[in-house]
């Protein structure tokens, strides 16, 4: 039986309730960048990729010819 996946944010919430919420990472910076300023969080991050950005490496694993 295949797995049941949870519904996906821009169709509904964890509680199945719909939601407009398109990119909870950039929605929970908001309130700190209105708190201090635009400026601050372009500090944040690298002088090419200002501000914060959530990723994950991953590697196959067994994989051989990685």
């Amino acid at each position: 039986m295949p797995q049941l996946k949870p519904p996906y944010p821009t169709t509904a919430d964890y509680s199945r309730k719909p939601t407009v919420i398109n990119n909870v990472e950039t929605l929970m910076n908001v309130p700190l960048i209105m708190q201090r300023t635009p400026d601050w969080f372009h500090t944040l991050g690298t002088e090419n990729s200002p501000g914060t950005k959530v990723f994950a490496v991953a590697e196959k694993e067994g994989c051989q010819s990685c």
